[in-house]
């Protein structure tokens, strides 16, 4: 259902916007009207095809995925998850918008702050318990609860070594191999032999989630989804999830991800780190 929103003339001459294409500037605009009195909406961009441009034959609900990307990475919405369901939030909704009072409650929930995500990560830490998995890769709570430390260390200019604690951390100190050699660096023939392994192991992904969750934190972006997390776990085209987490460590103390305002764009950036 669309509803009756107040558009501003200033839209017509937002550069960013503009610069998204037609599509972008119809989408967006309708978002305005799909979305509820806070300016929520479902991320369903088959439905969203569907109810704001449905006589675009030209554009499929796959491009509207890759527009809400757009607008997400521009900074116009907020896309995230809450309870497995995807939502999105119209940013600078109560600035441009004044519903009438009559109109409905919404539903939908508010996107997580950066405070409750922390507080969700501290809990879950608190649940670390010895290995007792015998997996290789550990899939025990201490090895995830490591992944969400060394995220935190690079504050302080610290690099966690693989298989190393806190108190075992070493600055600017490449990960060596089990037999103590230096681990060969992403684009060497080790890592194009490892481009014919089988799809990653849920262990992978859930590792792979661990290390994402962490980042979130730090770049101030809402957790990546299932579909996301293993989106940039194959564009390690190959790698474990413990190479990608550490290519991930190396691209965040460059400060790679200084600008990125889109889980889209990091597939890219790691498919770079690994490229032959």
């Amino acid at each position: 259902m669309l509803r009756s929103r107040w558009i501003r003339p200033t839209i017509v001459t937002n550069e960013d916007l503009v610069a998204l294409g037609m599509p972008a500037y119809i989408l967006f605009t309708g978002l305005w009207m799909m979305a509820d009195r806070m300016g929520r909406l479902e991320d369903r961009p088959k439905r969203i095809k569907a109810t704001i441009m449905p006589l675009w034959d030209e554009v499929c609900w796959q491009d509207v995925e890759n527009l809400l990307e757009k607008l997400a990475g521009a900074g116009f919405i907020r896309r995230y998850e809450i309870g497995g369901k995807r939502y999105i939030q119209i940013l600078n909704w109560h600035k441009h918008q004044k519903p009438n009072i009559r109109e409905a409650a919404g539903t939908i929930p508010p996107a997580p702050s950066p405070s409750q995500l922390k507080r969700s990560k501290s809990a879950s830490s608190d649940m670390a318990q010895p290995c007792t998995c015998n997996t290789v890769p550990c899939t025990c709570m201490h090895v995830q609860e490591r992944l969400v430390t060394s995220y935190l260390l690079l504050e302080r200019g610290v690099v966690l070594a693989p298989g190393s604690r806190e108190s075992g951390a070493v600055e600017n100190t490449p990960p060596k191999a089990e037999n103590g050699t230096p681990k060969q660096p992403p684009g060497t023939a080790q890592t194009q032999a490892s481009s014919t392994r089988d799809p990653p192991p849920s262990t992978d992904l859930a590792l792979m989630r661990e290390s994402l969750d962490s980042l979130a934190q730090q770049i101030h972006l809402p957790p990546p989804d299932d579909a996301m997390v293993r989106r940039i776990l194959e564009s390690g085209q190959g790698a474990n999830a413990r190479e990608v987490h550490d290519a991930l460590v190396g691209l965040y103390k460059r400060q790679r991800f200084r600008e990125i305002r889109s889980w889209g764009l990091v597939p890219l950036v790691v498919a770079q780190c690994f490229a032959a």
